[in-house]
């Protein structure tokens, strides 16, 4: 099994926002990925945020019961307005048991998960599991034309914040041997992938899980301490 961590700070950003973190056990695995919107305490709110979500999952007893997940992500959002009262993010976060590969993810946001069958950057044979919350997908769910100029698709719908609770879809879903589950912050999904492993506007990271068997290995291409470990009660 092994781990893909890729995070470079977009050519229009001050600092890279964006954070990954993961956690194992002997009976699942959970990674989650976390694109939070540029302001004085964003990369030590992505960070954060990312740590919380495999967190709730290690609490939760890495259940598949999305339920149990989401009673211990709201009680961390609950207390976040004395830390991160301005702070918004996007997230995705995965947990996959095994050794069946059943899992189910929990997205808010307009971060994205996908199967594939390949380790391509190009992103066009991802089985995208889920959809972004934004502007203009919620317009063309109205049967609305958005304008291309209107700068809408950066506009989210659902995010976590300090101040109201959102809960996140959950999508439940499986994979097999030799599949690649992909994490992605929409500044790598929204760019050409002629552009993949580039540098973009935005920031722009990718966690990829390769379902295999063997120990994890780890690999990392990234302009920022930004993955992070959960082991437990600590966070490395």
């Amino acid at each position: 099994m092994r781990i893909d961590w890729f995070s470079h700070t977009g050519s229009e950003r001050a600092n890279n926002c964006d954070a990954g973190c993961y956690g194992m056990t002997e009976q699942a695995i959970a990674l989650a990925i976390v694109d939070a919107a540029e302001s004085e305490k964003a990369q030590e709110f992505s960070r954060y945020w990312a740590g919380a979500l495999v967190a709730a999952a290690y609490t939760s007893g890495y259940s598949d019961d999305a339920s149990r997940i989401l009673g211990e992500l709201a009680n961390v959002q609950s207390e976040m307005r004395h830390t991160f009262l301005q702070e918004i993010a996007s997230y995705a976060l995965a947990v996959i048991h095994f050794p069946t590969g059943e899992g189910v993810l929990l997205s808010v946001g307009d971060c994205l998960a996908g199967i594939s069958a390949d380790n391509s950057v190009d992103l066009a044979s991802v089985d995208w599991l889920n959809s972004p919350h934004t502007a203009d997908r919620q317009m063309s769910d109205m049967g609305e034309a958005p304008s291309s100029a209107s700068g809408i698709e950066h506009v989210l719908t659902r995010c976590i914040n300090a101040k109201r609770f959102a809960a996140p879809d959950t999508t439940r879903f499986s994979i097999s041997e030799g599949q690649r589950l992909i994490l992605v912050t929409d500044g790598y999904w929204r760019e050409p992938p002629e552009l993949a492993n580039t540098q973009k506007s935005d920031d722009s990271s990718s966690l990829r899980l390769i379902w295999e068997a063997g120990d994890l290995k780890l690999q990392q291409e990234s302009d920022t301490e930004n993955l992070g470990t959960y082991k437990g009660t600590s966070r490395a």
